[in-house]
């Protein structure tokens, strides 16, 4: 196989990575990534490869090394969720680019809400 210099003669191949392999492929490859920071460089590699990478990491994303770590960036979005689907029809509330919430497979409702309370969310005292 002859692999070209020439940056043009990439426009022309039949289909590029993301149109030959579906994302069931990407789901099983992401998966044996070592660590959630070889995961988010996937995100920065295209739309398509993010979409195959958001659902792995946000199906547990508070547990780092089996411990729950409460970040207050994760509940602030967890939490937009629950504001947005309040005030749906609202169009000043900006719904998040993916709906991370679905992709959960593990949380700890009672920590979390503990932690959102913790960082000064009192919309969750509400919920």
């Amino acid at each position: 196989m002859k692999i070209s210099q020439n940056k043009n003669d990439f426009k022309h191949n039949p289909g590029t990575i993301d149109q030959v392999f579906a994302p069931e492929y990407f789901h099983i490859i992401f998966r044996y990534l070592l660590n959630n920071k070889d995961l988010h460089s996937c995100l920065l590699v295209n739309k398509y490869w993010a979409s195959c990478a958001v659902p792995i990491l946000w199906e547990s994303p508070f547990k780092i090394n089996d411990k729950f770590i409460p970040s207050p960036k994760l509940i602030r979005t967890y939490l937009t969720f629950i504001v947005v689907e309040n005030f749906h029809n609202c169009s000043t509330v900006k719904r998040p680019l993916y709906d991370y919430p679905s992709f959960l497979k593990e949380l700890p409702f009672d920590r979390f809400l503990n932690a959102a309370i913790a960082n000064g969310y009192p919309e969750a005292k509400n919920h």
